[in-house]
C-alpha cells in the first residue's frame, strides 16, 4: 500500500523546488506542443558539461533503490542516461516530488511551515503532470508516428499508472477516520498504526491537528491527474498499436490482490482503481468529496474499453446500496450523520447513475458521452444533465431498449433473469467478475445494465 513512499533524508529548499515547478508549468502553459516536443526532441546529453544531470539522475535512481546517494561507478552512470531526453527528467522528477514525505527524525528539525511547503511542492508537481499528459494526448494524434512508441515507453519507463494508483489509494487510506476521531488519541489507540501510517499522519498534521484540506486538495489534483492518464492510455490505442494491451481480459485474475498494480492493464482495467473508488465511496465522512469521485469515473466511461462491464456493474451496485441509505437517516432520531451529507448529495448520486445508464444503454448517436478513441471526446456530468431532459430520456431509453431487442423467446428468457437478479445479494455483485474476451465492450455493458435495471429502479423508489 504504502511501497511508493519516498523519504527525505534532510530539509529541502522548497522555494527553489516550487520556483522550477512554476517555471516549467507557465512555460508548458504559454506554448504547450512547442515545449513538449522540444522536451521530448532533446537529450541530456546536449548539456555542456553532459555529465552533470546525468549523474544526479543516477544518484537519485540510487536513493530510491536504498543504495545511498555516494558511490557507484560514474561512468555507468553517464552510459545509463545518454539517450535520455528531458521530458523523462521532468516526469521523474515530478513524480519523486509528489510522493516525498519527510520521517520524524530529530536531527532535521522540522517545523510546520516545513512540512506546508512539501504538500504546496506535492500539489504543484501534480499539475504540472497535468499539463504534460493532458497536452501530450493531442499530440499523440497529431504529431508523427514516432511520438506514440516514445511516449507509451516513457510511461512504462518511469511507471506512472503504478505511482498514481499508489498515491490515490494511499491517500484514501489515509482518510478512512474522520477528523474528529483521528485526533482523538483514544479512539487512535484502538488501532495499531503501522510506520508508514505514523508517518502519513504526521505528515499531514498541522499546528491545529490534522489538515483535512491540504488532503482534499491533493486528492482532488491526483484524481485530475488519474483522468489525464486514462485519456493518454486510450489517445495512444487509439493509434492502434500492437504493442499496447487494448484488446485484453479486464477481468481481475484469481487470487491477485486489489492493492497490488497488474503490469499490461490500463489504469480502468486495473483493480486498484475500482477499488480506490469503492472506497472512497464508502467513506461516509466523506460524502462532500463524493461528486469528484463519480465526476471522476463518468469523465473516463469514454476511454475505459474493456474495463466498462465490470466497472459499470460493481459503481451502479455501489450507488444503489448509497442511494438505499439516504432514508435511513432521515427517519431515526439521531440526526448526527445529516451534518456529513451535502443538500444535494442524493441529486449527485442520481446524476451519476443517470449518466453511466445513458452511456450504456442509448446508441452513440444519442448517447450524451460517446465511445471516441480521442482522449478529448468528454462531456461533463452537468453538460449531460443541461442538455438532456427527464422526458427525452425516457423516451430515447423506451425506443433504445427496444431496437435493440431480440426475438420473443429470447426477451422473455432476459425479463426471467431480471427479475430473479432483483434477489440476489449486493455482495456477490460487487466481488464478481465478468469475462469480456472477445466482445465488445459496449454491448456487454448494455446487457449487464439491463439485467441490473430492477436493481436500480428498486433503489430509485426507495427514496
Amino acid at each position: 500500500l504504502h511501497s511508493h513512499m519516498l523519504l527525505y533524508t534532510q530539509l529541502v529548499d522548497s522555494g527553489q523546488c516550487l520556483y522550477g515547478l512554476g517555471l516549467l508549468k507557465n512555460i508548458i502553459e504559454a506554448q504547450p506542443k512547442l515545449s513538449l516536443l522540444s522536451l521530448a526532441s532533446t537529450g541530456i546529453s546536449m548539456l555542456q558539461p553532459p555529465s552533470v544531470l546525468m549523474v544526479l539522475m543516477a544518484r537519485h535512481k540510487r536513493c530510491v533503490f536504498g543504495q545511498g546517494f555516494d558511490g557507484g561507478n560514474v561512468s555507468e552512470m553517464i552510459g545509463q542516461y545518454r539517450s535520455t531526453m528531458y521530458l523523462q527528467v521532468v516526469i521523474t522528477v515530478c513524480l519523486y516530488y509528489l510522493r516525498s514525505y519527510y520521517p520524524r527524525l530529530p536531527h532535521l528539525r522540522l517545523k510546520d511551515e516545513h512540512l506546508n511547503d512539501n504538500k504546496e511542492v506535492q500539489v504543484v508537481a501534480i499539475e504540472v503532470l497535468v499539463l504534460v499528459f493532458t497536452n501530450l494526448s493531442s499530440l499523440v494524434a497529431d504529431s508523427p508516428r514516432g511520438l506514440a512508441p516514445y511516449v507509451l515507453d516513457l510511461l512504462n519507463k518511469c511507471k506512472v499508472q503504478k505511482c498514481v494508483l499508489h498515491c490515490l489509494l494511499a491517500t484514501v487510506h489515509a482518510m478512512r477516520l474522520p477528523g474528529n476521531t483521528m485526533t482523538n488519541t483514544k479512539n487512535r489507540a484502538v488501532e495499531t498504526k503501522t510506520f508508514t501510517q505514523d508517518l502519513l499522519d504526521y505528515n499531514n498534521k498541522g499546528g491545529d491537528g490534522l489538515c483535512l484540506a491540504s488532503q482534499e486538495t491533493y486528492l482532488s489534483s491526483a484524481m485530475d491527474l488519474t483522468l489525464a492518464l486514462i485519456k493518454l492510455e486510450d489517445a495512444l490505442a487509439a493509434t492502434k498499436m500492437d504493442s499496447f494491451p487494448r484488446e485484453g481480459t479486464a477481468t481481475t485474475k484469481t487470487g491477485t490482490s486489489s492493492t497490488h498494480y497488474q503490469i499490461g492493464q490500463t489504469i480502468p482495467a486495473q483493480p486498484m482503481f475500482l477499488r480506490v473508488v469503492s472506497s472512497a465511496l464508502g467513506q461516509k465522512h466523506t460524502r462532500h468529496l463524493h461528486s469528484a469521485w463519480l465526476h471522476l469515473f463518468t469523465s473516463a466511461l469514454p476511454h475505459m474499453g474493456t474495463a466498462l462491464p465490470n466497472n459499470c456493474m460493481r459503481l451502479c451496485s455501489l450507488l444503489c446500496v448509497l442511494l438505499e441509505e439516504i432514508p435511513k437517516y432521515y427517519t431515526t432520531k439521531d440526526t448526527s450523520q445529516l451534518k456529513s451529507i451535502p443538500p444535494d448529495y442524493a441529486l449527485t448520486l442520481i446524476s451519476a447513475l443517470t449518466t453511466i445508464v445513458h452511456f450504456c444503454l442509448l446508441d452513440p448517436s444519442q448517447s450524451p458521452l460517446t465511445v471516441a478513441p480521442s482522449a478529448t471526446s468528454y462531456v461533463s456530468p452537468s453538460q449531460v444533465a443541461s442538455s438532456t431532459g427527464s422526458s427525452a430520456s425516457t423516451s430515447n431509453l423506451s425506443s433504445t431498449v427496444g431496437g435493440n431487442s431480440q426475438s420473443g423467446t429470447q426477451a422473455h428468457g432476459q425479463i426471467w433473469f431480471n427479475l430473479l437478479h432483483v434477489f440476489s445479494s449486493v455482495n456477490e455483485v460487487l466481488e464478481a467478475s465478468l469475462d469480456t474476451t472477445g466482445q465488445d465492450p459496449l454491448t456487454c455493458a448494455r446487457r449487464t445494465l439491463l439485467s441490473h435495471l430492477p436493481r436500480i429502479v428498486a433503489a430509485l423508489l426507495s427514496l
